[in-house]
């Protein structure tokens, strides 16, 4: 965060049981006063549309999951220790096993009750049947058709993503996941495109491809399958790795990070910007063609309100992707202040960096921006901002902006602010209690509230969680991480990160490695939070915002050779000290904004009830930290949780080799 600045400018099969495996880890991934108001400004009051703490955002809904395999006659092939078919319904069999009770999972097959005779065809390419309804799972009935599959016919991929589509229905959030070992050999309807018919209607509903043994133009179709629709290819090719991917099985998958914000289109010049309002954001952004570019420039605009300052912050998402070794690529976003009037000067920029699969946590780009208001050209609804990607990737990834409007306190209440503070030598370390089990978020957005104490969670390699607890003027975060030796018995790395409300991280961070072995903790402090660290170095100036901060747990294994769904479980001690200091009353709010205004208007916020950040969940911590019994209904919830991210990202979240059957 810059300096203090009411008067300056600041600047990603072989074997027929590891393409089921892949199926499961597809199945099983994903699940945060008084000043005058103006045009699209929120007051504390306000809060947001939606009631808005961070974390306290609509949830995603239960969904459904239909399971597409392939019974083609190609599945007669031989495998280790027997058929195809013969080791897909082994891992079925698993794959049931695994699932948790009342969870709405369907299976259909392809291929398996008429012939792949050539004058059979008009038939073999309506053979697809429901094994079991998208329904609460029956487990013992469906395994029993399971048993019953047999291998014979063609490979109707387009007709079998219209079966499963029509099975799953119309309502929340709907998934298929599709295993095939080839190409459709019964177009039309062409598979791709009724991926992208799917896609096109506006279904909710994504496609997950599972190849295996599959060439180059069955691996390109499946690709395609997949993409149409926002989903996710895997390919299997490594029997190997057999007898350890079958760990996992019952384990679950990464969950990405849960955007959210008033979504808007960013203008491609400074006079065509979309206006902002106070809140929430978000908006999209390429990435550049070549090797040390940038991407194409997004540009937003905003009126700052007399006698405040404007906190812009942008978090790029970087992918997700099931590579364990990914996320090493940088991906970058820079912000630049702007205004639409030549002869008013504002200045600043900011660059940031983000790495997916665990790496770390995302974090923030941000800019303060003063009201020059002693200059007769700078119009307070001319401030603008341009946003660029960095780093070679032309896909397009999702930017959530955050904006905020602060009151500037008169000189005489800054000079009554304490002045910048260091983490005292004599700081206590936080103490390991009786861990009270969490679930921590997906992201900024979904947040869990901690109080002081201790808690228990677990995540898998790829994965952030992210904690929200309110810290105040003059206070600090004594944070400590204690972690088991590595249940995969690997050389893990995880991390430790903090950031502010603004979502700004300070470079400081506790990163290391971990084997299988004995425990092992790591501590990591914040330094009093004080108005006045504005005019800190920048590691200061991070904590020189109250309200509620942020703590991110992130774990990336770096290795391509061991299972990633395997959770590793952690504790996590949270202790506030300090204590409490003068400071404005002003806070942050977290709502999603007003609609953007075009041509240079400011958006109108909507009349709303007014609400206040609710802190009983953070008061319940408090409250399961001495006695236990304010946290039972988590307790509970984290089992729920525990067994329902086995369909996770296929119920929560959409995102490649020879022949086919005939």
């Amino acid at each position: 965060m810059p300096p203090r600045p009411p008067t300056t400018s600041t600047g990603r099969g072989l074997t027929a049981v590891i393409a089921v495996l892949c199926l499961c880890a597809l199945i099983a991934g994903a699940g945060l006063a008084g000043a005058p108001r103006v045009l699209g400004q929120q007051t504390p009051s306000d809060a947001s549309r939606d009631g808005s703490a961070p974390g306290d955002g609509p949830a995603s809904g239960d969904g459904s999951v239909a399971i597409v395999m392939d019974a083609s006659s190609s599945m007669l092939e031989a495998d280790v220790g027997g058929t195809r078919l013969a080791a897909a319904q082994s891992a079925a069999r698993e794959l049931v096993d695994s699932l948790p009770e009342g969870a709405r999972v369907g299976m259909l097959a392809y291929g398996t009750e008429e012939s792949d005779a050539s004058d059979n065809r008009d038939a073999a390419c309506r053979d697809v049947v429901t094994l079991a309804p998208v329904q609460p799972v029956d487990k013992a009935a469906l395994t029993d058709r399971i048993d019953g599959l047999t291998a014979r016919g063609y490979t109707p991929i387009g007709n079998a993503l219209l079966a499963a589509a029509e099975e799953l229905g119309d309502e929340g959030e709907r998934s298929i996941v599709l295993v095939s070992d080839g190409l459709d050999t019964c177009a039309p309807p062409d598979p791709c495109e009724v991926a992208g018919d799917l896609a096109g209607a506006g279904v909710d509903m994504t496609v997950h491809t599972v190849g295996f043994l599959v060439d180059d133009a069955a691996r390109a179709q499946l690709e395609c399958i997949a993409g149409a629709t926002g989903g996710r290819f895997t390919e299997a090719s490594d029997a190997a790795s057999l007898s350890g991917q079958l760990q996992f099985l019952t384990r679950r998958g990464i969950e990405g990070y849960q955007t959210r914000g008033t979504p808007f289109e960013m203008g491609l010049t400074l006079r065509d910007a979309p206006m902002l309002g106070e809140g929430l954001y978000l908006s999209e952004l390429t990435g550049a063609a070549m090797s040390g570019g940038r991407g194409p420039a997004g540009h937003l605009g905003f009126e700052i309100p007399d006698g405040h300052i404007a906190h812009v912050s942008a978090t790029l998402i970087p992918p997700v992707d099931p590579d364990p070794t990914s996320g090493v690529t940088a991906a970058g976003l820079r912000i630049e202040a702007d205004h639409v009037a030549e002869e008013c000067r504002v200045t600043g920029s900011d660059t940031s960096y983000e790495v997916g699969g665990g790496w770390k946590s995302p974090g923030a780009t941000h800019l303060v921006i003063p009201a020059t208001e002693n200059e007769p050209a700078c119009s307070p609804d001319g401030y603008r901002v341009i946003a660029q990607r960095t780093g070679v990737s032309a896909s397009e990834l999702e930017v959530e902006v955050l904006l905020q409007f602060e009151p500037v306190p008169s000189d005489g209440e800054i000079t009554g602010y304490p002045a910048v503070q260091s983490v005292p030598a004599d700081a206590p370390a936080p103490d390991f209690g009786a861990a009270v089990p969490v679930a921590g978020g997906t992201s900024f957005n979904g947040a869990d509230a901690v109080g002081p104490g201790t808690y228990s969670d677990a995540l898998v390699p790829g994965e952030t969680r992210f904690y929200r607890v309110p810290v105040e003027w003059g206070e600090r975060l004594a944070l400590g991480l204690r972690v088991p030796g590595s249940v995969r018995g690997a050389l893990d790395h995880i991390q430790l990160e903090v950031a502010n409300p603004f979502r700004v991280k300070p470079s400081t961070a506790v990163r290391t490695t971990f084997e299988d072995g004995p425990e092992e903790v790591f501590l990591l402090d914040t330094v009093p939070v004080q108005y006045r660290n504005r005019d800190g170095d920048q590691e200061m100036s991070v904590q020189s915002q109250a309200g509620e901060h942020y703590i991110m747990v992130s774990l990336n294994d770096g290795s391509n050779s061991l299972p990633r769904g395997i959770e590793q479980p952690f504790e996590l001690a949270v202790a506030i000290d300090g204590e409490p200091a003068p400071g404005p009353d002003w806070r942050p709010v977290f709502g999603d904004g007003p609609e953007p205004g075009l041509g240079g208007v400011a958006p109108t916020a909507p009349d709303q009830d007014p609400t206040a950040v609710d802190d009983g969940s953070v008061e319940a911590a408090d409250e399961g930290a001495e006695g236990g019994t304010g946290w039972a209904w988590i307790a509970g919830g984290v089992l729920v949780v525990a067994l329902a991210v086995v369909v996770g990202v296929a119920l929560v979240r959409g995102r490649r080799g020879g022949g086919a059957g005939r």
